[in-house]
């Protein structure tokens, strides 16, 4: 699988009675098109280029093939894939939500991060 570079922020999301759970959000606009999503079984964090061509009108993750697995779990991604980081899995595997800050803090606080990338 290949890896892609997406500029992100760094959030604080609540699983359960926890709080302060870090998790990374993607920077939009300005020629960011880039979206994460996370194996809800293990917690992999995937990102997804959205300025593909082959990825026009398709939802993700119902057109996933069946085929396509987590490399961290083995699980279908099809079943287990949710949109990261408004939902998350914690490390502790407790079920998290986080909303991003509006506005969005400026650039000079974001990182740049790698992930594998999802494809069709």
């Amino acid at each position: 699988m290949n890896t892609i570079k997406v500029r992100c922020y760094v959030g604080y999301g609540i699983a359960g009675r926890k709080h302060n759970i870090r998790v990374l959000f993607p920077s939009t606009g300005f020629g960011y098109g880039k979206q994460l999503f996370q194996c809800c079984d293990c917690g992999k964090v995937y990102a997804l280029d959205l300025a593909n061509p082959a990825l026009e009108n398709r939802k993700i993750p119902n057109d996933l093939s069946h085929t396509y697995c987590c490399n961290g779990c083995g699980n279908s991604l099809k079943k287990t894939l949710n949109a990261y980081p408004q939902t998350f899995l914690s490390q502790e595997g407790v079920r998290g939500h986080f909303q991003p800050p509006n506005p969005i803090p400026p650039e000079t606080e974001s990182v740049v991060e790698e992930f594998e990338e999802l494809s069709i």
